[in-house]
């Protein structure tokens, strides 16, 4: 029988040599995305492919500190995000041919709109991600009200000399 080597996050070996390998294959798609957004002439199509650079980076950072997190963001990396940055290398070849057709430019406006709808699906995944830190801080910050409010009720107590606290 097969022993599984657990790391101290209670992860399996096998689980975390394929997070990394979809942390890896992740990144080096962003590294193209990057390398093609400097090639990009149009400034609302450069903004666009930066801001969902950004996201998916952030997606990915909290990946590597959160492998467990892999889970939400998996569909994402696996299917638009390979599609993504084909779309935009395409759209920087097709963008700086010295002719086009209509149809060519009627191409090129449909990524753009496709390309934002796609930013703001990447920015809605990272507040899912982001939902349960978002929760977990709102948790601590309620225990931590309840007890200042205690310790401040037992202060009080204390100043107007209840009996339980005269020696």
């Amino acid at each position: 029988m097969k022993r599984r080597h657990r790391l101290a996050a209670g992860v399996p070996v096998e689980e975390q040599a394929y997070v990394r390998s979809q942390l890896h294959e992740a990144r080096a798609l962003w590294k193209r995305l990057r390398r093609a957004r400097y090639r990009l002439r149009s400034v609302a199509m450069w903004q666009t492919v930066s801001r969902l650079g950004a996201v998916v980076d952030q997606l990915i950072r909290i990946v590597e500190q959160k492998p467990h997190q892999l889970r939400l963001v998996q569909p994402f990396f696996l299917n638009e995000w390979p599609t993504a940055v084909e779309m935009v290398e395409k759209y920087v070849y097709l963008s700086r041919q010295p002719v086009q057709s209509a149809d060519m430019t009627e191409a090129l406006r449909k990524t753009e709109r496709l390309l934002s709808e796609l930013t703001e699906a990447a920015e809605r995944q990272l507040l899912d991600v982001l939902s349960g830190d978002v929760w977990s801080l709102q948790t601590e910050a309620k225990v931590l009200e309840q007890s200042l409010q205690q310790s401040d009720r037992l202060h009080l107590r204390y100043l107007q000399g209840e009996p339980q606290f005269k020696r």
